[in-house]
Order: structure tokens, then sequence, then C-alpha cells
């Protein structure tokens, strides 16, 4: 029960109580929708979606670090766009003629 829509899990948590309970130890956020509150469900819903973002960023941290140890392509790719312009400037230009 991947719904992110507060008046669609509203919704099917009025249509579906059984499998609302089963699914409700997985997202805790479920039972916010048998009360119906919707405002209440959104912010949880944009906590949930906070906490999945940061935990993707915790769990490819190592693996980013990998890449950008040994692939000096990507690394490059990762600063931001005033630093190529300043390695420009100080390397005395951008494109060979």
């Amino acid at each position: 029960m991947e719904l992110r829509t507060p008046e669609l899990l509203i919704e099917l948590a009025s249509i579906h109580p059984n499998e609302l309970r089963r699914f409700k130890r997985k997202r805790l956020l479920l039972g916010l929708a048998q009360t119906g509150n919707e405002s209440a469900l959104a912010d949880a819903i944009l906590e949930e979606e906070r906490a999945e973002r940061a935990a993707d960023r915790e769990y490819w941290a190592p693996l980013k670090r990998e890449l950008e140890q040994y692939d000096p392509v990507y690394a490059h790719r990762r600063q931001p766009n005033h630093a190529h312009r300043n390695r420009r400037r100080q390397t005395g230009g951008g494109h060979p003629t």
C-alpha cells in the first residue's frame, strides 16, 4: 500500500478496514487514514517521504564516495557550475582551438 494521496488512503481505509489493519504494522501512518484526518495524514506522508529520501542518501553515500574516488569524470560533474568556470579561468581557457 504505497499510496501517497491522503484522500485515496482515507477512502481505501474505509472500504477495506481488514487490509488496513494488516498493512498498518508496516506503515504506521495508515492509522491516520482510518481517522479521516486528511491534514494530519498529509503531514505524515510528507514526513515519511522526507525520511525515505534521507535513508536513500545514507544508503547510497558509500557507493557515491567510491565512484568519486575511482572516477574523476563523475567527481568533476558533482562540482557546482562556478567551480568549472573558475578552473577554466585558472588554466587559461576552455575549449582548445
